[in-house]
């Protein structure tokens, strides 16, 4: 199941208990102001990547603020036994201040993913050699060849999810009126 990542997106951006200046990192009186140079890291928008992509970004242009995706993905098992976990796949902007974003009305769904062969465990986690990546798997699951098949399943479903929102952003991203402005 996939959901339209401009609607999710624009969900969030007119959500008027979300789209309060308590609530934000940028100032809805004057959203485009460049970020300040500082040398203590708060959140998102103080950060030198937020700086470089606001240069890279929006510089120049009229009224352009830079909203990064923050993506949060959770299984949950359909069987008894964790081989069936359906996980889904959220999301919620960088304009929203760290408390917000701990709030679940600051997330939208974009999509789920079915996953067959997940073995979900809390005391076993299989170390990958090739990347040292954790993957959530029973030992005896990791060594079965049919694994890396499962993970390419799972990044093609994972693709799918996120097709929308990336030709969102290849396509320049979207224009809204933030806070009425």
């Amino acid at each position: 199941v996939v959901n339209d990542a401009k609607a999710a997106v624009l969900s969030l951006l007119s959500n008027p208990a979300l789209m309060q200046q308590k609530n934000l990192n940028i100032k809805l009186t004057d959203p485009t102001c460049p970020p300040s140079a500082t040398q203590f890291l708060n959140d998102l928008p103080s950060g030198t990547v937020y700086q470089e992509a606001y240069d890279r970004l929006c510089r120049g242009i009229d009224r352009a603020v830079p909203c990064f995706t923050i993506l949060f993905c959770d299984a949950s098992p359909l069987d008894m036994h964790g081989h069936l976990v359906i996980e889904h796949v959220t999301m919620t902007l960088s304009i929203f201040n760290e408390e917000t974003r701990k709030k679940p009305e600051a997330w939208v769904t974009l999509g789920y993913i079915l996953n067959k062969n997940a073995k979900l465990c809390s005391d076993d986690v299989h170390h990958s050699a090739r990347d040292g990546a954790q993957v959530a798997m029973a030992p005896e699951y990791a060594a079965q060849p049919n694994i890396p098949l499962a993970v390419q399943d799972f990044h093609a479903m994972m693709a799918t999810v996120l097709a929308k929102l990336i030709a969102l952003q290849e396509a320049g991203g979207l224009s809204h009126v933030l806070g009425g402005i």
